[in-house]
C-alpha cells in the first residue's frame, strides 16, 4: 500500500493504482495547446494549436515546447493540493483541478480553487472516435451518415465512404489493409447493410489498438482507464465480446491481440466514451480521458459541449476548492429508479449523490404518484440506493474499490407509501402502474397538440405535476407549439406555452440547478412565447391593466434573462434563436419609451 497525503488527510491507495495516475498526468499535459487559461505564456498561441495541426496523442505530447510545460503540470498534479502557483514564473501556470483518489471515489477530478458559475475549465479533442456498435453505416474517413442508397466504398477495402475524395482523415492506410480481409470489395450488395454493421462492432477495438501499437504514450493512458473488464467478462457483454468480437478480430482480421486488451478496450469506451452528435442512426462515440475522470454526480457542477469535435467542460455552478469536479452519466429528467437502473447496469456502480438518496428528488417528485386512496398525497418511492444495490454482480473491493458495493443483499420487499394518509404500496404494484402509462405515452402522437393535451389531463389523476412521464409529454407539447412557429401561434397556445415552459423552469431549479442545457432551451421556449403576447400587446394597444413604466420594466427583466439564455446557448444549435429574442425584446423596449 502507498499512503499520499491530501488536504482531506491520509488516503491509503493501492500501488497499482496509484501507478496509473502519472500516465494520466502525462496525457493531461498534452492539452495545454487547446487550454489558454491554463496558462498566461504568451509562447503558447492557441491559434497555432489548432486541432487539423495536432492530428494525434503523439504530435501533441512530443512537441518540444511543451516539455517544461508539461513536466510543471505533472508535478503540480502528483502533488495533491495544487497552489495557483507552482513554478519559478508566478503567474504563468494555474491549473484549476487535480487527479485525486480515494477508496470511496476512485481517481477523479478535484478543484485547486474556487470556480465560478460558467468558467471553461477545460477543452479536449478526442483521442479516439470510431461509430457505436449496432449502428447504421458512416463515413469511415469523416464518420458522417451515409444516405440509404449511396454506394460508394474505399477502392482498398471495400467500406464505406461519403465520396471518394472524402477529406476526413480516420481511416488510415494501415485500417484500410486490415479491414480489407472481411472481404467486403467482393460482398454481395444485399449483405453490406449487415457486414458494415458487423465492422462498426470491430472497428472501436481495431482503432484503438492500431493507435496503442503505434503510441506507447496512448497505450499508457488507455490502460490507465478504468474498464470494469473483469466484472463484464461474466455478464452478456463480456460474452458476446469473448464469442463474437475476438475471435473476428484474431482471425478474420489476423490481429495479434489477446483477449484481455480487447475486453479492457471495448470495456473502456463503454464506461468511459462520450456520444459525439453526427447523426441519430449512426452516433459516434469520443474517448475524451481528461473528460471521463469527471465523477457522475445527478446534481452534477459542470456539463460538457462538443464544439467541432472537441469536449468543452463548463461550470452550471460555482465550485468551491477541494470539491469534485462532476458530470452527469445519465438524463437528469429521468426519476430515481431509472437513474440508478441505467447507472447499475451500464456502469456498474450505485449513485449516492445527494438526489439519489432523497426519495422525493429535492421535492421535485419526479418519481412520485398520487395516491388513489386519499386523493391528496403523494405515493413516494423507497430509497433508490438499496434497490439499485441489489442489481448489481458481486464485486472485490480490492480490485474494484471506487465501484465495488460488497455481496449482494437479502432481496428485501420494497414499499411506496403515501406521504399524506400513510398507504403503503409494493414496489411491483406501481411498476405495473408505471407500465401502463409508459405504453400510453408510446401510443400517444407527439405532433397531435391536442392529443397530447388530453393525454397530460388524463396522467394528471395518477401522476404527480413533475413526474419524469408527464415532463416527457410535456416537452413534446412545447416543442410541438414552437415547431408551428411562434408568431402563428393562437393566444391561448401561448400561454399553455408559457404555462408549461415555467413549470419546467421551476422543475430545473429543483434538479438541475444552474447555468444548465436545460434551462437554457426552456427559458428560451419562455421568452419567445412572453415576447410575442407583448408584442401583439403593443400592435393591438389593447387596454391593459399595468402603465408602460411597468411594461418596461417587465422587458428589463427579460433581456436579463435573455442574456443568460444566449450564454448558456452559446455553442447550442438553437444559439441563433436566443440572438433573434433579444433583438425583438429590444425593439419592444424602445416601443416602449
Amino acid at each position: 500500500m502507498t499512503l499520499f497525503l491530501k488536504s482531506s488527510g491520509i488516503v491509503e491507495v493501492m500501488e497499482g493504482q496509484a501507478d496509473l495516475i502519472p500516465h494520466l498526468e502525462d496525457y493531461v499535459s498534452s492539452l495545454i495547446p487547446f487550454n489558454d487559461t491554463w496558462t498566461n505564456d504568451s509562447s503558447l498561441d492557441s491559434s497555432e494549436s489548432k486541432i487539423s495541426d495536432l492530428p494525434n496523442f503523439m504530435v501533441r505530447v512530443t512537441k518540444e515546447r511543451f516539455e517544461e510545460r508539461r513536466a510543471e503540470i505533472r508535478g503540480s498534479l502528483a502533488g495533491g493540493a495544487v497552489s495557483d502557483r507552482v513554478t519559478g514564473t508566478p503567474d504563468d501556470l494555474s491549473l484549476p483541478f487535480t487527479i485525486s483518489w480515494d477508496t470511496g471515489l476512485g481517481r477523479h477530478l478535484v478543484a485547486t480553487r474556487d470556480i465560478s458559475e460558467g468558467t471553461i475549465i477545460f477543452s479536449e479533442p478526442p483521442l479516439i472516435l470510431s461509430p457505436k456498435a449496432g449502428g447504421e453505416a458512416v463515413c469511415l474517413a469523416c464518420f458522417s451518415a451515409l444516405e440509404k442508397g449511396q454506394t460508394c466504398y474505399c477502392l482498398g477495402c471495400g467500406g464505406p465512404l461519403c465520396a471518394q475524395d472524402c477529406p476526413g482523415g480516420s481511416h488510415s492506410d494501415k485500417e484500410c489493409e486490415i479491414v480489407e480481409r472481411l472481404g467486403l470489395k467482393h460482398c454481395p450488395e444485399e449483405m453490406k447493410t449487415t457486414m458494415f454493421r458487423q465492422l462498426n462492432i470491430l472497428l472501436t477495438p481495431l482503432k484503438t489498438w492500431l493507435l496503442m501499437q503505434e503510441y506507447p504514450r496512448a497505450s499508457a493512458t488507455v490502460w490507465a482507464l478504468q474498464s470494469n473488464a473483469e466484472v463484464r467478462r461474466d455478464q452478456p457483454i463480456g460474452e458476446f465480446i469473448q464469442c463474437q468480437v475476438l475471435p473476428l478480430l484474431q482471425r478474420r482480421l489476423g490481429l495479434d491481440i489477446d483477449a484481455d486488451t480487447v475486453h479492457h478496450i471495448c470495456g473502456v469506451f463503454d464506461t468511459n466514451a462520450f456520444e459525439v452528435a453526427k447523426n441519430e442512426k449512426s452516433p459516434v462515440r469520443g474517448l475524451f480521458p481528461l473528460g471521463s475522470l469527471m465523477n457522475h454526480s445527478c446534481v452534477a457542477n459542470t456539463q460538457h459541449w462538443l464544439i467541432d469535435g472537441v469536449c468543452v467542460v463548463r461550470t452550471t455552478r460555482a465550485i468551491p476548492k477541494g470539491d469534485s469536479i462532476t458530470n452527469p452519466y445519465t438524463h437528469a429528467l429521468w426519476g430515481n429508479k431509472a437513474r440508478s437502473h441505467h447507472l447499475s447496469t451500464t456502469k456498474l456502480f450505485v449513485c449516492t449523490c445527494p438526489r439519489c438518496q432523497d426519495p422525493t428528488e429535492f421535492g421535485s417528485h419526479t418519481s412520485s404518484m398520487i395516491c388513489r386512496t386519499c386523493k391528496k398525497g403523494r405515493l413516494v418511492p423507497p430509497s433508490p440506493v438499496s434497490a439499485a444495490r441489489s442489481s448489481l454482480p458481486e464485486v472485490s473491493k480490492e480490485e474494484y474499490p471506487s465501484r465495488a458495493v460488497g455481496a449482494q443483499p437479502q432481496k428485501v420487499e420494497l414499499l411506496w407509501e403515501c406521504d399524506s394518509c400513510g398507504l403503503q404500496v409494493p414496489d411491483a404494484t406501481v411498476d405495473r402502474m408505471l407500465l401502463l402509462a409508459g405504453a400510453l405515452l408510446k401510443r400517444v402522437n407527439v405532433n397531435d397538440e391536442k392529443v397530447l393535451q388530453k393525454a397530460i389531463e388524463g396522467l394528471c389523476n395518477i401522476l404527480t405535476p413533475n413526474h419524469y412521464i408527464l415532463v416527457e409529454m410535456k416537452f413534446a407539447l412545447i416543442n410541438n407549439l414552437v415547431k408551428t412557429g411562434i408568431e402563428e401561434l393562437t393566444e391561448e397556445q401561448l400561454k399553455m406555452l408559457s404555462s408549461y415552459t415555467e413549470q419546467l423552469l421551476d422543475l430545473a431549479q429543483l434538479i438541475e440547478p444552474g447555468l444548465s442545457r436545460f434551462r437554457g432551451v426552456i427559458l428560451l421556449d419562455n421568452l419567445q412565447s412572453e415576447a410575442e403576447q407583448l408584442a401583439r400587446f403593443l400592435k393591438e394597444r389593447r387596454n391593459s391593466s399595468g402603465t408602460n413604466k411597468e411594461k418596461q420594466l417587465y422587458v428589463q427583466r427579460l433581456l436579463s434573462l435573455s442574456a443568460e439564455c444566449e450564454f448558456i446557448l452559446t455553442w447550442d444549435a438553437r444559439y441563433q434563436e436566443a440572438e433573434e429574442v433579444t433583438a425583438k425584446l429590444k425593439q419592444l423596449y424602445q416601443e416602449l419609451q
